[in-house]
């Protein structure tokens, strides 16, 4: 706390006031305190991840927009969530910079939750979101399906169950998706919700990876139905619908209907128009 108040030139009073504020408006506390120092919680590490995010989501835009006001340049940000950006969205973009000459397209991962902060505020043009986000103020055109399931190993306790609900899994452990993924981020968001940690006993930036390690026998994770279909998932692994409403979930697109960049409504048509494509190619291969 004190070399956290040095580094923001405040009091450490100041520090610890600022961060009662923040445990207050979640609802939940974000550090375990104790003599030697502070260690967060996992609502701590999850707004932490929110906040790097975001911070790094500033930065981006600090840098695209100085040099855009001595540029003719167009350019258009695109930012998606996890299972979008597995599916092959080259196959929109090769269409959207085909048709416009000198065209800039810029593609990021970005939560849901981010996103959609990022379209009403003007730092991301066109977003593809589940809508199990508020996307009030939005013009938004529905994709398809994209429901969360849960992955476990054909012997695992829970590979028996028709349907599982979030919750009765966490006392597992689980493998991640990727630390920085966002729906990793989600998952935690919604163990903190429940009272209880995400039991992460590896995390990997690979989706195949993922399986892998959950038909080992390492953990269980929750990926997109459609990725595990475009990824052709083995015999040793059982696949349970999740019940939470969350996971019941939509795919969209998205933009702001006070959008000022004229490019925000190509982009926008062009993934209503060609998604089919992306739907029938092959899987990226995702990192993250």
């Amino acid at each position: 706390m004190t070399q956290a108040a040095n580094r923001s030139h405040l009091t450490l009073a100041a520090v610890s006031a600022r961060i009662r504020t923040l445990e207050a408006s979640v609802g939940s506390p974000l550090l375990r305190r104790h003599a030697r120092g502070v260690v967060p919680t996992p609502a701590g590490e999850a707004l932490a991840r929110h906040a790097r995010l975001l911070v790094h989501q500033l930065d981006l835009a600090r840098r695209e927009v100085a040099p855009s006001r001595s540029s003719e340049i167009a350019q258009a940000i695109v930012l998606a969530n996890s299972s979008a950006m597995s599916r092959p969205l080259a196959r929109v973009l090769d269409q959207v910079l085909g048709a416009h000459a000198g065209l800039r397209v810029c593609l990021r991962e970005s939560s849901s939750e981010v996103t959609v902060h990022a379209l009403h505020a003007g730092a991301a043009d066109v977003g593809l979101v589940t809508d199990a986000v508020n996307t009030d103020g939005l013009l938004t055109q529905r994709l398809g399906c994209d429901p969360l399931v849960l992955v476990a190993s054909a012997d695992h306790p829970l590979a028996g169950h028709e349907a599982i609900g979030f919750e009765e899994a966490l006392p597992y452990d689980w493998v991640g998706w990727g630390e920085d993924s966002a729906l990793h981020t989600h998952l935690i968001m919604q163990a903190c919700e429940a009272g209880m940690p995400l039991k992460v006993r590896a995390s990997i930036p690979s989706a195949q990876g993922v399986l892998e390690l959950v038909a080992s026998g390492w953990g269980v994770s929750v990926l997109p139905r459609a990725l595990l279909h475009r990824l052709g998932y083995g015999e040793g692994l059982a696949v349970l619908p999740l019940a939470e409403s969350w996971a019941q979930r939509q795919l969209l697109v998205c933009r702001s209907a006070r959008a000022r960049n004229a490019m925000a409504a190509d982009v926008f048509n062009a993934f209503t128009q060609h998604w089919q494509a992306v739907e029938e190619g092959p899987t990226e291969r995702p990192t993250r």
